[in-house]
Order: structure tokens, then sequence, then C-alpha cells
């Protein structure tokens, strides 16, 4: 599979989030069929910047056509940002109930990008992976990769561990736990409207933003 990567660059400081825009737009963030999108937040003390992927030519366009209709932001062409010496820390299955509705939960997503500016000479990275296997629904993974330093494994697994289970608690948000460095097929498709993945795929407001 040949994926394409590219960066997110802001034109102006602390980007801010229309959920209405974001709701009317979510659609393009779901690949076409038996394609993979892929958002990657890259997180360390004193930056944080942004990535998407797709394994085809089309999903990659609607991609980009939604983070630079929301955000002020262009895309730039690079080298796969996981393809020097990372590891998979974590892997989960994300799942919302179909009776949820739709809801918004920003602590998530902003508590994870927060776990690196506490972690001395590391950088985390933050993936949700999009899957759409028949045309049919969607399905949501989600991975935390150490990239780079020497970062305390232990530690930062029970932070994310506290983090999912608070929102586990404080939404209707299941990351189930998978074991890492194994194929994942997911055979369940997400059924939750599009717009639920504002609380996974998202710019949050960060002073380290570059």
């Amino acid at each position: 599979m040949i994926e394409s990567w590219k960066k997110l660059t802001f034109t102006q400081h602390y980007p801010k989030t229309d959920l209405f825009r974001y709701r009317a737009m979510a659609y393009l963030m779901i690949p076409e069929k038996n394609e993979i999108n892929r958002f990657l937040v890259k997180s360390a003390r004193n930056k944080i910047t942004f990535y998407i992927c797709s394994s085809s030519e089309g999903s990659l366009q609607m991609l980009e056509s939604f983070f630079t209709r929301l955000y002020a932001c262009r895309t730039d062409p690079v080298e796969n940002p996981l393809s020097h010496g990372e590891s998979v820390m974590a892997a989960y299955r994300v799942k919302i109930s179909k009776s949820s509705g739709i809801f918004y939960y920003p602590a998530l997503l902003q508590n994870i990008a927060m776990i690196a500016s506490a972690t001395e000479n590391s950088e985390i990275g933050y993936e949700i992976v999009i899957m759409n296997k028949n045309n049919r629904g969607y399905a949501v993974l989600n991975r935390l990769h150490v990239i780079s330093g020497n970062a305390d494994i232990r530690n930062l697994k029970f932070q994310i561990k506290s983090i999912y289970r608070r929102a586990h608690r404080e939404s209707k948000i299941k990351l189930k736990p998978l074991k890492t460095g194994k194929f994942v097929t997911v055979r369940k498709r997400f059924s939750a409207d599009p717009s639920m993945l504002m609380n996974f795929i998202r710019i949050p407001e960060d002073e380290r933003l570059v």
C-alpha cells in the first residue's frame, strides 16, 4: 500500500475549530471504499505538529479540503513522519454507542496532546486511523507512538489509561485495548455520524503549535 503524507502548516496562531462547519464537512474525512486515512499529532515538550495521510489520492484530496476549509492552513508534502524508529506504545479500537447522539468531549484530545509537554526530551505520536471497508460504515483505530527520546513507557501508559477511563466515565467514548505489533482486522463498522470524529480529529489550541 502506497501512502502519501502531508504536513499541516498554519498561517495563524491558535486556530479555532468551528464545530458547525466541522459537522457540515465531516464526511470529507471518510476515505473511499477499501482505503485508509490517517491523522497524526506529533507532540514534544516545545512543539506540536500535525499530519494527514491517505492510501489513495482522491481520499487525500478530500482530507486536505476538510482541513484547509476549516482552518487557516496549507498542506506540504513530507516523508513518512513515523519512519524512523518509532514504537507503537498502545493501540485501541474506538467504539461509540449508536444511541449516544452527537456529543463533543474536547478534553480527550487536549489531554493526550499535552502529555508530551511534561515529558523531557521525548516526542509522542497520537494517531487516528479511519478505514472504509465496504462503503457501509467506517472503523476507527487509535495508536500511540513513542517517536523519539527516553520516555518512561510505564508512566505514559498509566497516564493514557487514566485519560481514557475518564473519557469513558464522562462521555460515551469507549476505547478497547488491542495487542500492539499485530495486524488489525476490523470486522465491525463504526456507524456513528462522521461528525463524532471531532472528539478524535481536531486541532486543539496549543501554544506549541508550529
